[in-house]
């Protein structure tokens, strides 16, 4: 991992699963687990005397939190705010119990300025727009005089040999019921697409906004939760637009107090 880390950038590989579903992205799940372990060597380093190389690792865990956090789906970058907060995290609690040498003090304060320069914090949305698109145009038919449909074919009961019964579309979509059906049998192609890109427009909106000025901004909120409840595919896609803004908003300040904290120590 340390030596992956110095690579420029990090892409996983895609899984296809399904002609009717769009490819989907695997394997970033494990990085969770390096950035555990790496914070754990870290703070067994330390407790050994060998503070350049514990520090070497909180390094290369907040190195893999930026690699996951840039242009990818949001649950891949809440991996990356995860990987980079244990970083950060484990440099305080070594702090509070090690006496460190000054020298390297001042190391580890600079490397953590110069991540702070190209930080990717926030949340943007490109990702997510072109995975719902792909998935619209993967179960609407072509746009046409009535604006494109999901097949009537899509929400048939199969019956299996046991003599239960399943919807065709119930490995894709949250389908339990006829009223789940009527939701999903009812959307327009245009329609739906139109609301995607207002959707995640708004979430831009909330995203770069501070959490209290998302707090007072009710607009936004309503619109967003509008558009949820009129569209179950925007619904089954949407992430929680709040805890984005709370995690984006929360993640640099932290990052910048452990800044502060280190020329604190270093002052003392």
């Amino acid at each position: 991992v340390e030596k992956a880390t110095q690579k420029p950038y990090y892409w996983v590989e895609y899984e296809h699963q399904s002609e009717r579903m769009p490819p989907l992205k695997k394997g970033f799940d494990k990085m969770k687990d390096y950035a555990s372990a790496l914070c754990m060597r870290a703070m067994l380093k330390t407790v050994q005397g060998k503070h350049d190389q514990g520090f070497r690792d909180i390094e290369t865990c907040y190195k893999l939190g930026k690699h996951l956090a840039a242009n990818k789906e949001f649950v891949c970058r809440f991996a990356g705010y995860a990987c980079r907060r244990w970083a950060l995290q484990t440099t305080r609690m070594i702090l509070a119990q090690e006496q460190i040498d000054g020298s390297l003090l001042n190391e580890l304060q600079s490397q953590f300025e110069k991540f702070a320069e190209d930080d990717t914090y926030g949340f943007d949305f490109t990702y997510e727009i072109f995975l719902t698109k792909d998935f619209i145009q993967c179960i609407f038919t072509d746009n046409g005089l009535g604006g494109g449909h999901i097949p009537k074919s899509s929400f048939i009961k199969v019956r299996y040999p046991d003599g239960e019964y399943e919807w065709t579309l119930s490995s894709f979509l949250p389908i339990e019921n006829e009223f789940e059906a009527y939701k999903w049998r009812n959307l327009k192609r245009s329609k739906t697409t139109d609301q995607v890109e207002l959707y995640y427009d708004l979430s831009q909106q909330a995203c770069s906004q501070a959490p209290w000025q998302y707090r007072i901004n009710l607009f936004v909120q309503m619109s967003i939760e509008k558009i949820k409840k009129q569209n179950p595919l925007i619904e089954l896609y949407s992430p929680v637009i709040e805890s984005l803004v709370h995690i984006g908003g929360r993640s640099p300040i932290v990052r910048d107090a452990t800044i502060t904290l280190l020329a604190i120590l270093r002052y003392e």
